[in-house]
């Protein structure tokens, strides 16, 4: 998670908080994050900040508010969230390396964006987040935030038809705490790519991946076997069947097939890998598999 962060305030020296002593004021904190993110394998990584999206895929992030200090209660869901959304564009250079960005002490904004309209979403009810677990937080009425007490909304973005670019959500919170300025903006970025016969593969990954993480080992299955027609002697193939055999208790079949998924990174034999990865982030993958237990 993204954090925009207010105590800077508090750093000034330690004269600043002497003079305050007594339980420290209420500090409201926002954050995002991704609410799903399976990285970037068999596809150019992104050149700036943010995951990379097809357009059309899934995507959602989280907005998280958390109570940092000693505030007792806020009317965080009374009437509706407590935040509002602004968005923009960047368009992708036609060769690399892209334009620099420009990079504030608070939040980033790239030097070359404009406003654009963007479909975003709630989805569900948003979830309090304490000490004892998370549950369901009714839309109706207000609710009290103990210290380090957290409610978090789920975001969806809708991707199908936009342009390739990158893009950027700004979420200001609305919230003040009594009488003090609201917390800083934070923001979420991410970057749309047009659907190409080459990205094939890289689709098919995120789609085993996606349906594996829900237990729906049927479609991740039919998923896995377009990857491997799509991309043969790649190892993500054989290692995701191995974690669908593991999960289901086949502790010889996952073991054979996280065997021939090392061995396929041993031999450095996945070339769509090793052209998107540097070899070092490749090895990394390699000993991240040698240490995991499959039975």
């Amino acid at each position: 998670m993204k954090t925009s962060c207010m105590l800077v305030v508090l750093l000034a020296g330690p004269s600043l908080l002497a003079q305050n002593a007594g339980p420290p004021r209420p500090f409201l904190a926002t954050s995002t994050g991704y609410a799903e993110y399976y990285g970037e394998e068999y596809t150019e990584r992104p050149s700036r900040s943010g995951p990379v999206v097809f357009a059309g895929e899934p995507l959602a992030f989280l907005v998280r508010v958390t109570n940092r200090g000693t505030l007792d209660t806020a009317p965080l869901v009374e009437n509706g969230p407590p935040f509002t959304f602004t968005s923009y564009t960047s368009p992708r250079p036609a060769s690399r390396p892209v334009a620099p960005l420009h990079t504030p002490i608070i939040g980033g904004k790239f030097v070359d964006e404009s406003p654009v309209e963007l479909r975003l979403g709630l989805q569900g009810r948003p979830t309090r987040i304490t000490a004892a677990g998370r549950s369901d937080l009714e839309r109706a009425g207000g609710t009290s935030l103990a210290p380090g007490d957290q409610v978090e909304w789920r975001v969806e973005v809708g991707t199908a038809g936009l342009p390739p670019a990158f893009y950027r959500v700004e979420v200001r919170t609305e919230l003040s705490e009594g009488g003090h300025r609201p917390d800083p903006p934070v923001s979420f970025e991410f970057d749309v790519r047009a659907t190409t016969a080459s990205d094939r593969a890289e689709i098919l990954r995120r789609q085993s991946i996606r349906a594996l993480s829900v237990g729906d080992h049927s479609t991740a299955r039919g998923l896995i076997a377009q990857l491997e027609a799509v991309h043969p002697g790649g190892y993500v193939a054989p290692y995701l069947l191995a974690k669908i055999a593991a999960a289901e208790g086949n502790k010889a079949e996952a073991r054979r097939h996280m065997q021939q998924a090392r061995d396929i990174l041993r031999q450095g034999s996945d070339a769509l890998l090793l052209k998107f990865n540097p070899s070092a982030d490749v090895r990394s993958r390699l000993w991240t598999l040698e240490a995991e237990r499959v039975d």
